[in-house]
């Protein structure tokens, strides 16, 4: 019986922004280790020209002067791509950022908008022992592998969030997915529903301090790491 056997390999490159905490250097030269968010942008700011990720979400927010205990790490999609197609090549960044940077591996969150949400739930599906903490805005299910082992994320403290009034993508992802991991058991997935928002629910989201406690809560068994 005749069998195709191959190697196949990629190469990736991802532009990426990488916003450090205030006094970073002084404390990582003293040992101290910080906790990274992998933040995922939506399909508008995908390409090569970092400048666009400035035009919304949390690096918006960081240009305008919001300070994070995190390292915030913000790469930018391929233009011909989406976030589901490119976990290979984030999982690497993230690998690398931690190996290179003061990053305590027991507190690596992520959130994304949109594109980025779908590209949110797509990482911790397939990566569930990368990340402690996820904040998915207005995403949903991307891919097959995602819709058949959404169970991985059960254990992972999650905090959904969605605008009911949202055109592009409907809010009733997010409800499937939340009420799915209820019933697989998840005692961490929260849901937010903003009754009078469409598919903007992004800026209400991380304008909320609460959120950025929520992702920082959670840490990663020693064991557990990847």
């Amino acid at each position: 019986m005749p069998i195709f056997d191959t190697v196949l390999s990629r190469r990736v490159k991802l532009p990426f922004r990488l916003s450090l905490p205030k006094g970073y250097a002084e404390k990582a030269a003293q040992g101290e280790t910080f906790p990274l968010l992998l933040f995922l942008h939506g399909m508008g700011e995908r390409g090569t020209n970092l400048q666009r990720l400035s035009a919304t979400g949390l690096p918006k927010l960081l240009d305008e002067g919001l300070e994070l205990p995190f390292l915030v790490l913000m790469p930018l999609c391929p233009e011909d791509s989406f976030w589901n197609d490119e976990h290979e090549a984030l999982h690497a960044l993230v690998e690398y950022i931690t190996e290179n940077y003061a990053v305590d591996a027991s507190r690596r969150a992520i959130t994304g908008l949109s594109m980025g949400g779908f590209g949110t739930y797509e990482m911790l599906t397939r990566y569930p022992q990368m990340f402690s903490a996820g904040v998915p805005i207005c995403g949903g299910i991307g891919s097959l592998y995602t819709r058949f082992f959404l169970e991985n994320l059960k254990e992972i403290p999650l905090w959904i969030f969605h605008g009911r009034l949202d055109e592009q993508v409907p809010v009733e992802e997010s409800l499937t997915i939340h009420d799915r991991l209820l019933k697989l058991g998840a005692q961490g997935v929260k849901l937010t529903v903003y009754d009078d928002l469409n598919h903007d629910s992004w800026s209400a989201t991380y304008a909320n301090p609460q959120v950025y406690d929520f992702l920082l809560e959670p840490r990663l068994q020693a064991d557990s790491q990847i």
